[in-house]
C-alpha cells in the first residue's frame, strides 16, 4: 500500500510542477537520534529501532502523519520510513558537494605548498652552490 501512495505522490508532483527545494537535509538528519524502544501493540511488546515522530516532525513535517486510534485519547503520529531513503540520497548529494569543495580547496593549498617547497629547494641549492 505504501508503494501506491509513493507512486501517486510522485505523479501528483509531476502534474502540478510543484518541486520545492530541499536544502540542508544532512544537517537536519544529523539532529535526529536513532532510538531503541519497546513497541506495545495490544497483547505483545517488541523491541524496535527507529525515530521519535515528534522529533522528526520538527525537521521533516511532510513525512509525519497523524491518525486517530481508538485505543488512545490522542492522535497517534506515524513516520513514512520509505521517505528516509530519499532524504539519504539528498544528504549524500549535499555531502558530496561539500567534500568536492573541500577537495578543490585542499588541492589549491597543496599546489601552493609544492610551489613553496620548490622555491625553498632552489634557494637551498643556490646557497649550497654559493658556498662551493
Amino acid at each position: 500500500m505504501s508503494d501506491t501512495k509513493t507512486t501517486v505522490k510522485s505523479v501528483t508532483y509531476l502534474r502540478s510542477g510543484n518541486f520545492p527545494d530541499h536544502h540542508y537535509i544532512l544537517n537536519r538528519l544529523l539532529k535526529l537520534d536513532v532510538v531503541n524502544y519497546d513497541f506495545i501493540d495490544q497483547d505483545r511488546k517488541t523491541k524496535e529501532i527507529g525515530f521519535i515522530a515528534q522529533e522528526v516532525e520538527k525537521y521533516f513535517p511532510s513525512i509525519v502523519s497523524e491518525a486517530t486510534d481508538d485505543r488512545y485519547d490522542f492522535k497517534v503520529k506515524a513516520l513514512g520510513y520509505s521517505s528516509f531513503g530519499i532524504l539519504a540520497v539528498g544528504a549524500i548529494k549535499e555531502l558530496k558537494i561539500e567534500k568536492d569543495k573541500d577537495i578543490v580547496g585542499l588541492s589549491k593549498e597543496i599546489t601552493g605548498l609544492r610551489e613553496e617547497v620548490e622555491e625553498l629547494r632552489n634557494l637551498v641549492n643556490q646557497l649550497l652552490d654559493a658556498k662551493k
